[in-house]
């Protein structure tokens, strides 16, 4: 049987500079990454919200009144809760 032959190399006297460059690289990778996804979420709400006030404010046609009931729950969650204190 053979022994794997391994190479040992004595780097105990280089200076940690490229750990350090790594290090940062991988601290701006991240933020990049972060930054992306914060960029991503906020477009994703954006979106249609712009579409809708858009949709909203070109519309020509009467709004089909609410179903009574739905009147009623909407006017009462609007109810500013502190007037019955």
């Amino acid at each position: 049987m053979t022994t794997p032959i391994v190479k040992r190399s004595n780097q105990s006297g280089q200076s940690k500079q490229p750990e350090r460059a790594n290090s940062l690289l991988l601290a701006s990778r991240r933020f990049a990454a972060w930054a992306a996804e914060i960029t991503l979420v906020v477009t994703s709400g954006l979106i249609p919200f712009g579409i809708g006030v858009y949709a909203d404010s070109r519309s020509d046609f009467n709004r089909v009144p609410l179903n009574p009931v739905l009147v009623v729950t909407e006017r009462a969650i609007s109810l500013d809760p502190w007037l019955y204190l």
